[in-house]
């Protein structure tokens, strides 16, 4: 199971404007542009996205330790090309915590809808951007009605009070 916002394929993604550090914009129109989604570790193992390089976010990755982020191959490949971008930074503003390294490049996959290509997309561990809503994600090769109650029942168990919203496959 993973965390995750948005959940793929419902069209209410985020997205931001950042800079690369050594490489700033000439205008605010000129800065690099890239969708947005905040996740747990273990995110891209649930969805069976492969990473191409670099590492996971772990549960080291949180709210005090150095910020962390993860790329697309299409961002790679727009704003790094021929580069190796593993180490590089991505500045969002003038504080350290505004400045994640690239820590892993995961290959493509399509968020917005099956007839978009692949965005250059980033990803930020939800330990270090921390947002009132996720949606949790599970993969599993037992009977779907097995997993809700399972999930409902380890959800109940951490919180009685958490509200459980629409449960699809």
């Amino acid at each position: 199971a993973a965390a995750t916002f948005p959940l793929p394929f419902r069209g209410n993604g985020a997205s931001a404007s950042f800079e690369i550090e050594g490489r700033p914009s000439s205008s605010p129109s000129d800065e690099p542009h890239a969708l947005l989604s905040t996740v747990s570790p273990g995110y891209f193992d649930v969805t069976g996205v492969p990473f191409l390089m670099g590492r996971d976010f772990a549960d080291e990755d949180g709210e005090h330790s150095p910020p962390v982020t993860i790329i697309n191959k299409a961002m790679a490949a727009q704003y790094f090309p021929r580069q190796n971008p593993i180490g590089r930074r991505l500045v969002f503003g003038d504080t350290p915590e505004d400045r994640p390294v690239i820590v892993g490049v995961v290959a493509d996959f399509r968020r917005e809808s099956l007839d978009r290509a692949p965005e250059p997309t980033f990803f930020i561990p939800y330990t270090q951007f921390a947002l009132p809503f996720m949606d949790l994600i599970v993969r599993s090769s037992a009977d779907q009605t097995a997993v809700v109650a399972a999930v409902t029942r380890a959800v109940r168990d951490v919180d009685r009070d958490l509200p459980i919203g629409r449960v699809t496959s």
